[in-house]
């Protein structure tokens, strides 16, 4: 790595700064050799790392969601700094149910 790349890495477990834009998160993933879903979380069979979605799978509403359903929410990507609560996941979920595809 060069020396730019290390002062980005610093920024950002120093929080100065947040990784942002696929590009980045690309080399990211090449460098720690994982790929670029499985360093969000959200590579196939993953769970999120959120401590929310452990409680939101307890919940009736996570019961009635089908299994196309659960791959889509576990796949959300959540804003950067944003950690989701249950509620926001239940929130999520009746938006989803409430928006028709044009």
């Amino acid at each position: 790595m060069g020396l730019k790349t290390w002062h980005m890495v610093h920024w950002w477990e120093t929080d100065k700064h947040e990784p942002r834009g696929y590009g980045v998160l690309r080399k990211l993933a090449e460098v720690l050799r994982v790929t670029p879903e499985e360093l969000l979380g959200i590579a196939e069979g993953q769970e999120p790392p959120f401590e929310a979605w452990e409680a939101f799978k307890r919940t009736p509403t996570y019961a009635e969601l089908s299994d196309g359903q659960r791959r889509a929410l576990r796949g959300f990507a959540w804003p950067p700094g944003e950690v989701p609560t249950v509620e926001s996941y239940r929130w999520l979920v009746e938006s989803l149910k409430t928006t028709r595809p044009a």
